[in-house]
């Protein structure tokens, strides 16, 4: 529960709530140090373990090298504060800002993995929060639990980590996520993604991860417009015609995918390219795209279905070329 309303409350009114706001976040890390000081097991430098996680917090483990910085960025809808506990040894209270972006960060003395819990004063203030790895000058996240606690999150990153699993289940206001290039490090990438409600999703990267045991279960997101899977190890066939606002995809560089099932309803095309390139569609699969994109009503978009083993079009193809070539496509295949 959070004891912060600052846009409603009068200068005395909001006095004490935030001397009540930081009472109990100090009470809260008393705690914490009292049960680090008490030897709970916990993995290096000190981090400490707890069963359950409360509804107001998040927990994530993450590897690190000596020397290394920590960063998370948040912004936020108003002011509120939250506290870390850094799994170092390291407990803080932290103030965020609404109307500008917060970067919060913590710099590791020891190598190894730590399990940070941050609980905020009131996680509903939350509206993007990012864990960009970026490169081996950061450190990078191993697992990330508690994002459904976040219940108003509109954005949501972490590229360039070491994620195997992310659980964005149920949130409903989620219109953007970058999970982009977790196969990276030596990390076998990002394998489980949970997407299941969150119906105002637009736009998805998960490209570089590895998704050869399954692909994400996308059938309820009919908002999302752009999807990002290249070289993600997919095998088989997708079906991607129940997502009816996607109008662009990049399933490039999964040289075991033979099939993408589309819908001539969808208005794939319209703001984007179709990518499909270094794949190994059959040549059903090949003609059954063209002949979908032929029959929908966007003109002068793109499509790339060349290299790797994708099949030549057949005859069938080829007159779905001539019709979208017509209507100002530029289309790539192979021959």
């Amino acid at each position: 529960m959070s004891f912060i309303n600052w846009g409603n409350e009068s200068p005395e009114q909001l006095a004490i709530r935030r001397q009540i706001e930081q009472q109990a976040l100090f009470e809260q890390a008393a705690r914490v140090r009292a049960m680090r000081a008490g030897n709970s097991p916990g993995v290096a430098g000190g981090s400490i373990q707890q069963e359950g996680l409360p509804t107001n917090a998040i927990e994530f483990v993450l590897n690190t090298a000596e020397d290394l910085d920590f960063e998370m960025y948040l912004e936020v809808t108003e002011n509120t504060s939250c506290i870390i506990d850094w799994g170092d040894g390291t407990v803080e209270e932290h103030e965020y800002f609404s109307g500008v972006g917060n970067t919060t960060s913590h710099l590791y003395a020891e190598v190894g993995e730590y399990t940070v819990r941050v609980t905020y004063a009131d996680p509903t203030l939350i509206r993007e929060m990012s864990f960009e790895g970026e490169d081996e000058n950061y450190s990078t996240l191993l697992s990330i639990t508690g994002l459904t606690n976040l219940t108003n999150l509109e954005e949501f990153r972490a590229d360039w980590n070491q994620l195997e699993s992310i659980d964005l289940s149920g949130l409903t206001s989620l219109t953007y996520v970058d999970v982009s290039d977790n196969g990276q490090y030596g990390s076998p990438g990002l394998s489980t993604l949970n997407l299941s409600g969150c119906t105002a999703l637009e736009t998805l990267y998960a490209d570089d991860n590895d998704f050869s045991g399954g692909f994400p279960d996308l059938t309820s997101l009919t908002n999302l417009n752009y999807i990002d899977f290249d070289g993600c190890g997919i095998t088989g066939t997708v079906n991607i015609s129940s997502l009816s606002s996607l109008t662009h995809f990049d399933f490039s560089d999964n040289t075991e995918l033979t099939g993408i099932i589309i819908s001539s309803s969808q208005p794939l095309g319209e703001s984007g390219e179709i990518l499909a390139d270094n794949c190994a569609l059959t040549q059903t699969a090949v003609d059954n795209i063209l002949v979908a994109l032929a029959a929908n009503a966007i003109n002068n978009g793109y499509i790339d279905l060349r290299y790797g083993t994708n099949a030549a079009p057949s005859a069938t193809g080829l007159a779905a070329i001539t019709t979208l070539e017509g209507k100002g496509w530029g289309v790539d295949v192979n021959s």
